[in-house]
């Protein structure tokens, strides 16, 4: 009996330190949420030395640097005319609170995507 108990006491054990905390965040979520809360932090700040945050060297803290320069190059020929990382015109500072990072999903052991959205409790004018 008392055998039959400590494997059941470590099997319980094992279980506890391999199942994952749902509460905690992924590093690749945490990634995403430090990305978006600077960057709009940024993108609202009317008198930064880098009045747009692609300007801003610390976006290579989260965006590659050919990215960075293509969505620029997007920008400079027009072929798109929204916000690249929100899919917007403006941004507000509430999304800061309405921004919600969903569960990563991995594609590889290196590639994974993190979708974003904001839950817009109130309309923003």
């Amino acid at each position: 009996m008392k055998k039959i108990c400590m494997i059941a006491l470590f099997a319980f054990a094992v279980l506890l330190y391999t199942h994952p905390v749902y509460s905690k965040n992924s590093p690749a979520e945490e990634c995403v949420k430090n990305f978006y809360t600077w960057y709009i932090t940024e993108d609202l700040k009317q008198d930064a030395p880098f009045r747009d945050p692609l300007d801003n060297p610390d976006i290579y803290k989260y965006v590659d640097h050919c990215t960075v320069n293509n969505i620029r190059i997007f920008y400079e020929r027009d072929y798109i005319d929204v916000n690249y990382f929100t899919k917007s015109q403006d941004l507000w500072k509430e999304w800061l609170d309405d921004l919600v990072i969903h569960k990563e999903i991995k594609l590889t052991e290196t590639v994974s995507i993190v979708p974003v959205s904001f839950k817009f409790t109130d309309e923003v004018s």
